[in-house]
């Protein structure tokens, strides 16, 4: 989850599908944004880091987080630590299912101190890289977590 569903959220869900199908297990990973207009395309920065990943990011649509989907979800990985203010919103129940994705960093001192994912849009390629990194590291974190 995060803002527009253009960049991060895209990278964590790719990364999220690609690594945890290697590793033959049986999630579902999809992505959605507070403020997403519907069927956006994924920014042309996310299009290419994901692509340098091996990673097929260009038929991405992107979406708007609905309460449907916030119910039937299992768990929510936010960017931002605002994002579960507005989740909490659109649903109230669901803070227990609502977690920050930097929780699960490799980076400690990223952990101790709560660090939203910054967004990268508007930003250069190389921030763009330095995002996809952290996403990846922290996705990587939650899998071993399942």
């Amino acid at each position: 989850m995060c803002t527009g569903n253009a960049a991060r959220s895209v990278m964590a869900e790719n990364l999220f599908r690609v690594i945890t199908q290697d590793q033959g297990l049986p999630f579902l990973a999809e992505s959605a944004g507070i403020k997403a207009p519907e069927g956006a395309l994924a920014t042309p920065e996310t299009v290419k880091i994901l692509g340098e990943e091996g990673i097929d990011a260009t038929g991405h649509k992107s979406r708007r987080v609905t309460r449907q989907m916030i119910e039937e979800a299992d768990r929510i990985l936010i960017m931002e630590k605002a994002h579960r203010d507005e989740l909490l919103k659109l649903e109230p129940q669901s803070a227990p299912k609502i977690e920050l994705l930097t929780s699960f960093s490799s980076d400690l001192e990223r952990v101790k101190a709560g660090c939203d994912v910054a967004d990268p849009v508007f930003m250069s390629e190389t921030f763009y890289k330095n995002i996809c990194d952290v996403v990846k590291d922290c996705v990587r974190g939650f899998i071993k977590r399942l």
